[in-house]
């Protein structure tokens, strides 16, 4: 059965008639018949219907495909509707050996199976148990189908949901499923879906303010910036490598990390602005949202004892969380500056692409506390990845509320 995809809608005109779905449109004549094909199309219809189909029909069945908006389905088993591309289900054919995609993912949706690729054209919908024992045959590879579930499968093969020779190629063997699916769902704007900064969690849940609550613990006050740096930027930028030996007879002093953090992460002002609270520091961030914390795991450093803390951006301010904490990845650094997220203050504006966006405000940190480090004489680097475990072990947070995200090694280089 055919029928136009979910969320197209038309918009009749005296001489063409316009679908629209979400950055998608498309603009046809309106004659008689395409006027009763979008009839039809809006309640569903069948390929019987379709024989003798006149070429007219033909070519606006096509242009609704080229543009994604033509949707198939088999009753009570599965609904395809097109996400990216052109979806092409008329003529649809099922593959001799069917089996899923390695990029396929599976999940739980409204009571029902939502199966998707990154590399796909279209999603499917699959009802019931007999929609999750055919998704459990296609991954088996047991090749037992009835009129159907032969039906079903040539519409997943057009979806690209099944496995083909594009995911064989040299270029397809590079991305792991999970970085080609993020890159997909967070770059792509014409599958109709909601995307971006329109506040879909206001109502729902409450923003969470710029500084987090304050953990329990000692407080050590820090210097402050005054002067300026005196080193020009084109040198600080020259300068600036991975520096990953440090001094140990002279480790970096609690004036200094102060002055670091002051420079590079303490808030400068805070304001509300779309009824959240937002804040302008060093390091711009997405939304002037902020939602990265630092927590400097302290090894050697002048007047500072060693233990794991909390930098409270807003007083500019140490909180002293574990004197022993366990190990971080990375120890050898005299002062680790572990990263975390508060995920829910980008969630609560962004939709779909929040998690990207806390990301590249991780980037920009990253290169604001490695651009200042340097113009201070001192070095270290980032960390591809921090142990969100070990993390959440440390701190004792849970990971949903406050998660680990990066890491920044500090210290004063060997010879330095």
């Amino acid at each position: 059965m055919y029928r136009l995809a979910a969320g197209t809608r038309v918009e009749d005109g005296p001489e063409r008639v316009r679908l629209v779905r979400g950055t998608v449109a498309a603009r046809i004549g309106s004659t008689p018949a395409v006027r009763s094909l979008i009839t039809r199309l809006a309640v569903g219809i069948t390929t019987t219907d379709l024989d003798g189909a006149s070429p007219e029909v033909i070519y606006v069945l096509a242009a609704l495909e080229q543009r994604g908006l033509l949707a198939a389905s088999v009753p009570g088993l599965l609904d395809v509707e097109p996400l990216r591309g052109a979806l092409r289900v008329t003529g649809a054919i099922a593959p001799p050996s069917p089996r899923l995609s390695r990029f396929a993912v599976l999940r739980e949706e409204g009571g029902a199976l939502t199966l998707e690729s990154p590399l796909g054209a279209g999603s499917a919908t699959l009802y019931g148990r007999r929609g999750a024992a055919l998704a459990g045959a296609l991954a088996t590879r047991e090749p037992a189908f009835d009129d159907d579930e032969r039906a079903a499968v040539a519409l997943l093969a057009a979806a690209g949901l099944l496995a083909g020779a594009r995911e064989q190629t040299a270029q397809a063997r590079t991305w792991e499923w999970h970085d080609l699916l993020f890159h997909a769902e967070t770059r792509g704007w014409s599958d109709g879906r909601p995307r971006g900064g329109n506040f879909h969690l206001r109502g729902l849940v409450e923003p969470l303010p710029d500084a987090r609550p304050p953990h329990e613990g000692p407080v050590i006050e820090l210097e402050r910036a005054g002067a300026p740096l005196d080193m020009a930027f084109d040198e600080v930028v020259e300068r600036r490598r991975s520096e990953r030996r440090f001094a140990e007879e002279s480790p970096v002093t609690v004036s200094e990390l102060g002055l670091l953090l002051h420079r590079a992460a303490a808030r400068r002002a805070v304001f509300e602005s779309d009824g959240i609270e937002q804040s302008r520091r060093p390091a711009p961030s997405g939304g002037a949202l902020a939602a990265l914390e630092l927590y400097p795991s302290v090894r050697l450093c002048t007047g500072l004892a060693p233990g794991l803390y909390h930098y409270e951006a807003d007083t500019h301010r140490l909180r002293l969380i574990d004197p022993s904490p366990e190990q971080f990845p990375g120890d050898q650094a005299q002062v680790m500056l572990a990263i975390s997220l508060r995920h829910a203050r980008v969630a609560w504006k962004y939709q779909r692409i929040a998690y990207q966006l806390a990301l590249l405000d991780l980037g920009v940190l990253y290169q604001t506390l490695w651009l200042t480090a340097t113009a201070m004489g001192l070095g270290g680097y980032p960390l591809g990845s921090i142990d969100a475990a070990v993390f959440a072990h440390a701190t004792r947070l849970d990971p949903l509320e406050e998660t680990g995200l990066g890491a920044f090694l500090l210290g004063r280089p060997a010879g330095a």
